[in-house]
């Protein structure tokens, strides 16, 4: 992967960790107004702890991938039996054909609206980078170099 590839995916994936912050301390405290210099500065504490940890764990980081591993295997069916048992079932009419945006929008900008999440966790921010690694002569193509 290239420069700019590594640095478009640190920087889409500390802000999405950021905003969850945010958004966590929202839902704990309404009454505190975030602020965009305050997801500036989780940003910035994000790339820290990652640099640190990344430099001076660097010897524990296979056996937390293995921990992890193991845990997210167990924790889905923590998540899923219960989800499976417990929860009311629709019937394959409400899944596949009944729309429904409780938004107030009208159902087609609400639907293009709730791509946006979609599309970017598929795609992610690096994926230009990726496509123009593989184009022969890009600069040729785009127009940039007469």
């Amino acid at each position: 992967m290239s420069t700019l590839g590594w640095i478009a995916s640190v920087a889409s994936s500390v802000f999405v960790c950021g905003t969850q912050i945010q958004a966590t301390i929202n839902v704990l405290q309404p009454d505190q107004v975030m602020t965009s210099w305050q997801l500036t500065l989780i940003m910035f504490a994000i790339i820290l702890i990652t640099i640190v940890f990344n430099t001076y764990g660097a010897k524990i980081l296979p056996m937390l991938e293995t921990v992890s591993l193991v845990g997210h295997i167990l924790c889905f069916f923590v998540v899923l039996i219960p989800l499976l048992v417990l929860c009311p079932k629709n019937s394959a009419y409400d899944v596949f054909v009944r729309f429904e945006s409780s938004s107030g929008w009208s159902l087609g900008p609400a639907y293009l609206v709730s791509q946006v999440t979609i599309i970017y966790c598929n795609l992610g921010s690096d994926s230009v980078v990726h496509i123009s690694e593989e184009v022969e002569d890009g600069a040729y193509i785009d127009g940039c170099i007469p």
